[in-house]
């Protein structure tokens, strides 16, 4: 595979017949030093030096070779950022089945983020050699990739029972208003005093704050 290093936005671009992807430079780093740790390569672990460098995806790429060949199930596979606390929930979600409302923000700051998509279901894995944590919607086999490392609170669907909060876990605060300005909508929903969202109806507006408070776990379609 052919890669190229955009040092302006940080990325190395990794090129393939189908297509292209990125990795960024520092998300490189962290993924190859915690592979080097888990397999017990110390001197595949890229220095500080390295960043930007070809050399780290090399190694990288050297690591996933030991891997396959080892045949090692490393489990699954988080962000070495992810609290140990977020792992174990999600883990424990992913074997026993259960749905899971999760809300994604700023890992150093705590604030939500208020993200809508790919926030409820049950938790699934990837398969490959790293197998990273996916987030199932109802009524489907498989999904995208979890941010679990901008995991900053966890509520459990059956009941809105809180699992897990980030200590600086905070939301911006909520209004709903009568919407006089866009047709076809009846009222809108203000975060910190900007408009957020618009919905059709002004219960729908108050089912939709609901939700994005936890307090519960059934998304409003209208």
């Amino acid at each position: 595979m052919e890669i190229s290093i955009n040092q302006e936005q940080g990325l190395y671009v990794l090129h393939s017949p189908c297509g292209y992807s990125c990795m960024g430079f520092d998300n490189a780093m962290r993924e190859t030093r915690t592979l080097a740790d888990r397999l017990g390569q110390p001197d595949l672990a890229p220095l500080n030096e390295e960043r930007g460098a070809l050399s780290v995806m090399e190694k990288r790429s050297r690591l996933l070779a030991l891997l396959a060949a080892s045949k090692k199930d490393l489990g699954t596979w988080f962000d070495p950022r992810t609290p140990e606390k977020v792992r174990k929930i999600l883990d424990a979600a992913r074997k026993s089945g259960t749905k899971l409302r999760v809300f994604l923000g700023d890992a150093e700051t705590g604030r939500d983020w208020l993200e809508e998509s790919d926030v409820l279901g049950r938790i699934g894995r990837s398969t490959g050699l790293m197998k990273v944590p996916l987030m199932v919607e109802e009524g489907k086999s498989g999904g995208p990739a979890m941010l679990d490392h901008c995991i900053v609170r966890i509520v459990r669907a059956s009941d809105c029972k809180e699992l897990y909060r980030y200590q600086k876990y905070h939301q911006p605060r909520f209004t709903v208003e009568r919407e006089r300005k866009t047709k076809g909508y009846a009222a809108a929903v203000l975060a910190d005093g900007k408009v957020h969202a618009r919905f059709k109806s002004e219960g729908d507006a108050h089912l939709w704050v609901a939700f994005m408070m936890g307090a519960t776990c059934c998304y409003p379609r209208g």
